[in-house]
């Protein structure tokens, strides 16, 4: 994709500013030229006007994790998973997203799982990393988590040495305090996505 392909779809997009596949296409461009603020922002205006498209969130969350925004992409993957239906990339993000955080078994789960929904969603390093592949049985892969972690064999060799990471189990309303952080949070994320029409108004 060049940037005169990129002027090309903003032109269509500023002709037919409701034609969501139109606005879709420009933010997987953006998104597979590593302009992810540009893409960030597409996908935003395209949920906008398809707040329930699951793609469109998948991509949201993949624009904001490209910019080290783990916390965002996390809550709109794990807000998308809640649903009947999400797709088998949902899970794929939620996977790598659970390994970044240290939980390799749960991250194991959600791959396997989206190699159940969808063998073709199969993300190579992520497979690598984990141990699972689409053609192999789930049984073959018992054993391949050691204390929590992934055997050495599959292992990052840039995460050896690094700490496992516990994350909180926390909400927003066990939290005290830092009540400006939690509204922009809120202001920024989660209500947009669950509430557009009032955003878009």
């Amino acid at each position: 994709m060049t940037d005169a392909a990129i002027q090309s779809l903003r032109e269509a997009v500023r002709l037919s500013p409701d034609n969501v596949p139109l606005r879709k296409a420009l933010a997987e461009a953006l998104l597979s030229l590593a302009r992810y603020a540009e893409a960030e922002q597409e996908y935003r205006a395209a949920l906008q006007l398809a707040p329930a498209d699951s793609m469109l969130k998948v991509g949201l969350a993949r624009a904001f994790l490209q910019q080290g925004k783990a916390t965002e992409s996390l809550v709109v993957v794990e807000d998308l998973l809640k649903q009947r239906n999400a797709p088998a990339a949902a899970y794929v993000l939620h996977a790598r997203l659970l390994l970044r955080a240290g939980e390799v078994e749960r991250a194991v789960r959600q791959y396997r799982e989206a190699l159940t929904l969808d063998p073709t969603a199969a993300d190579p390093e992520l497979s690598d990393r984990l141990g699972v592949h689409a053609h192999t049985d789930a049984a073959d892969n018992e054993g391949e988590i050691v204390e929590g972690r992934v055997r050495a064999a599959w292992e990052d060799p840039s995460a050896q040495a690094a700490t496992p990471i516990e994350r909180p189990k926390l909400k927003f309303s066990d939290v005290g305090g830092m009540e400006a952080v939690k509204d922009e949070i809120r202001m920024k994320i989660l209500l947009p996505l669950t509430h557009p029409e009032l955003f878009k108004a």
